[in-house]
């Protein structure tokens, strides 16, 4: 299966896909991270994403996938792939009440036509099923991604300035990295309620710390998906 576009909209179906069908189907996985990646989205990678690193990256989440840790989307229109997403649930006591988005890709000819925001839609659905009430991700500050994920209802609890490094002509440059957060259905474990926390970094090479406050208390001040 590999990427397409149409110019009409196209019924997109959003089904699981286990780590035996992610090795079936890794030639298509790997082309739509590649054109998602080189064609500038921020996802752990710099670009030019290489076909093999693509690749690697995909079949090392089988353990994870088996192991009920990572859930793995995939939207397809008419049998081929067209976009992905991913829902991480820590299995620490403390952490499963949430649960983590990572890399939404939506193939570039299908963008505008709805695909993530129904790839979101059923992740929020599947974290809901299993009792992951609270929902955080990343993405780019200033982007389309960030503005995306903001009228779904998250909202920023956090930036951490220069996370991110991105390919320029002469060197990696540093970009901002936001946090956001969004609470689906029911409400937060009262162990969750009221509680701050604080991210301090530290940039090693002016050895200053900055404080990053993450003060937004769980859940009346986050976003609501019901």
């Amino acid at each position: 299966m590999n990427p397409i576009g149409a110019a009409k909209k196209m019924a997109i179906n959003i089904l699981p896909v286990s780590s035996a069908e992610l090795e079936e189907q890794v030639a298509s996985f790997t082309e739509l991270f590649k054109e998602t990646v080189n064609g500038g989205a921020s996802l752990g990678y710099v670009a030019p994403l290489t076909h093999n690193a693509a690749r690697d990256y995909w079949l090392s989440l089988r353990s994870e996938l088996d192991s009920g840790a990572r859930l793995l989307l995939a939207a397809y229109a008419e049998g081929q792939l067209v976009g992905s997403g991913q829902l991480y649930l820590p299995y620490w006591p403390a952490a499963r009440h949430r649960a983590e988005v990572h890399k939404l890709l939506v193939g570039a000819t299908m963008r505008g036509q709805g695909v993530g925001k129904q790839l979101m839609t059923s992740l929020h659905e599947t974290s809901r099923r299993r009792g992951r009430s609270l929902i955080l991700l990343n993405t780019r500050r200033g982007g389309s991604a960030e503005r995306f994920y903001m009228r779904l209802g998250y909202k920023e609890v956090g930036v951490v300035p220069g996370h991110i490094a991105a390919a320029g002509r002469a060197s990696l440059r540093q970009r901002d990295f936001v946090s956001g957060a969004c609470v689906v259905g029911g409400k937060v474990s009262r162990v969750g309620l009221n509680v701050h926390f604080k991210l301090i970094v530290l940039n090693t090479k002016t050895r200053r710390a900055q404080s990053v406050p993450l003060t937004l208390r769980f859940p009346a001040q986050l976003g609501k998906i019901n």
